[in-house]
């Protein structure tokens, strides 16, 4: 039988802190699988949480959002339910408080801000090598339907369907947490049995029919035709660091070798002075040293290839950088246990927290 000793412990130790979660062996489970698949050594922090508190210390000091070493298990369980009880995780903690299946939690945080992505593998791993249920098959987006009108060839402009779908699709996923968390909700006050929807599908990218003017780089939109040559190279390389799923790693700056970036890994920092150096030009090491940089830019205002700082910590409004690709969207490495992705300025948690724009070039 797997020992899920310390998601017991984790358990007793959030509730203690006023999360009110169901004490039973699913949720026991899954926040056993959440601990091994963050992996942290940091001093009462199971889930490398980075929000600081008092007398809290950076486990991995360098990072552009570090994870926080705790000065005890209480203030750990605190910072934790400080972070679960924000407004960005409200359908994660709705479906934890109603005992959601542990695969399909794990899915939620895998998907999620959060962004375990390991979680999954971790559940199964723990449970046996039962892979979770899964979900029902995504709907398949239908063809594009020919163009009616002047053959392309003879000169009309045809709109790449990558460029019109992919913002739509990427806005339906974005629902599935808020409207699960809604759902749960209404089940809990009803007294109805559990039902989870399916999880928010990873959409994958349409292929793309031959452009015109328009120069595609694997991003939601064309690059805008004013978009300098530096810019369209380092937002191609970032998102082919995105496809290969590069992993976060605190003071990390390795662009790696060979197909799919083999050992690469980066910090948000770290991500932004690579890439930068990749078309010569030479930025500072660190968020804080960035957001000094280049010229600065009023937020609204950004272009694709700017840097944008967020406050993500209560005190430095510079402890992220991401690279904003258009489309309202940035792209980064986030924290510990994610990979390099692409996030809404739309959403809540970053709107609130986005502070400065500078622009390299």
């Amino acid at each position: 039988m797997a020992d899920t000793s310390g998601g017991a412990r984790i358990l007793a130790g959030l509730n203690q802190a006023g999360l009110r979660l169901p004490v039973t062996p699913n949720m026991t489970t899954f926040l056993q699988a959440w601990q091994n698949a963050e992996g942290t050594r940091a001093a009462n922090n199971p889930f490398a949480d980075t929000l600081k508190m008092p007398g809290s210390t950076a486990f991995n000091w360098n990072a552009g959002t570090p994870v926080q070493n705790y000065t005890t298990p209480e203030q750990g369980w605190a910072a934790l339910n400080t972070t679960l009880t924000s407004p960005i995780y409200s359908g994660l903690l709705s479906a934890m408080r109603s005992n959601a299946p542990a695969s399909h939690l794990a899915q939620m945080v895998a998907s999620g801000p959060w962004g375990t992505h390991d979680l999954p593998a971790a559940l199964s791993a723990l449970t046996g090598g039962a892979a979770p249920p899964a979900a029902p098959a995504a709907p398949t987006v239908p063809a594009a339907a020919p163009a009616v009108g002047p053959n392309p060839a003879a000169g009309a402009r045809v709109l790449p369907a990558a460029s019109v779908m992919n913002p739509m699709l990427a806005r339906l996923s974005a629902l599935h947490d808020p409207l699960q968390g809604m759902l749960n909700r209404i089940q809990g006050l009803a007294g109805m049995p559990h039902f989870a929807l399916p999880s928010a599908p990873v959409i994958p990218s349409l292929p793309a029919q031959t452009p015109t003017q328009d120069v595609h780089v694997g991003l939601t939109d064309p690059i805008p035709a004013n978009a300098s040559t530096s810019v369209r190279r380092v937002l191609a390389l970032a998102k082919s660091y995105q496809a290969a799923k590069t992993p976060y790693v605190f003071g990390a700056e390795r662009g790696g070798t060979g197909p799919g970036h083999a050992g690469a890994a980066f910090d948000c920092s770290g991500f932004a002075q690579y890439l930068y150096a990749q078309v010569g030009v030479h930025i500072p090491r660190t968020s804080e040293e960035q957001a000094r940089a280049g010229r600065g830019v009023r937020v609204g205002q950004q272009q694709p290839g700017d840097l944008l700082f967020f406050n993500t910590e209560g005190s430095d409004p510079a402890s992220h950088v991401g690279i904003y690709v258009g489309d309202d969207q940035f792209i980064a490495a986030p924290h510990t246990g994610a990979v390099v992705s692409i996030s809404n300025l739309s959403d809540p948690y970053y709107a609130s927290r986005l502070r400065s724009v500078r622009r390299m070039v």
